[in-house]
């Protein structure tokens, strides 16, 4: 997997793909990028379920003040801080270590502009997901969150403040785009 825009374009990332990590492919990625456009410069962006941090590198590349990384898997975490060096990202970067829940409870309030959520293959509970990203504050007015799914799961939003802003599907994998208007 490789960057594909940006300062660190073409730099090959390190990365693993097992039943619990499944790295986006550069199709939807580059879709990804392309519909987010000029929002990446200078956002702050959230890398939920980071994995191997390819979106977010991907978005610092793009020009992203900075970027916070949530992963919880242990073993995948050197892959994350070895791309995040190899494309000298580190002092733009925050990696938190644990689990999605306690991510969110040490990021409440830290209103990001862009959030990619992005869990493994069997994870079901989104609602719960993004109601903490709303609940928490952790993302800021007029911000997106967009959640990358399985194309037959439909993904519910609890809350009044966000609203489907934009969906596509790529094969077997579909991008819903959440935008957040606050009152």
């Amino acid at each position: 997997m490789r960057v594909i825009s940006g300062s660190a374009k073409g730099i090959f990332l390190k990365t693993r793909s097992n039943d619990d990590l499944r790295p986006t492919s550069s199709k939807v990625k580059e879709a990804l990028f392309n519909i987010l456009g000029s929002a990446v410069p200078d956002c702050s962006f959230l890398d939920c379920f980071a994995g191997t941090g390819t979106i977010g590198i991907e978005a610092l590349s793009r020009g992203a003040r900075k970027c916070a990384f949530i992963e919880r898997d242990r073993s995948v975490l050197p892959l994350l801080h070895h791309n995040l060096g190899l494309t000298s990202f580190n002092e733009k970067s925050r990696v938190l270590p644990t689990d999605i829940s306690r991510g969110l409870d040490i990021l409440r309030g830290s209103a990001f502009d862009l959030i990619f959520v992005d869990p493994p293959y069997r994870y079901n509970d989104y609602e719960k997901v993004l109601h903490a990203i709303v609940e928490k504050e952790i993302i800021g007015s007029d911000g997106f969150i967009v959640v990358e799914h399985y194309h037959k799961t439909e993904i519910k939003y609890c809350d009044k403040e966000l609203s489907r802003a934009r969906y596509e599907k790529y094969g077997q994998t579909s991008l819903t785009f959440l935008r957040y208007v606050r009152d």
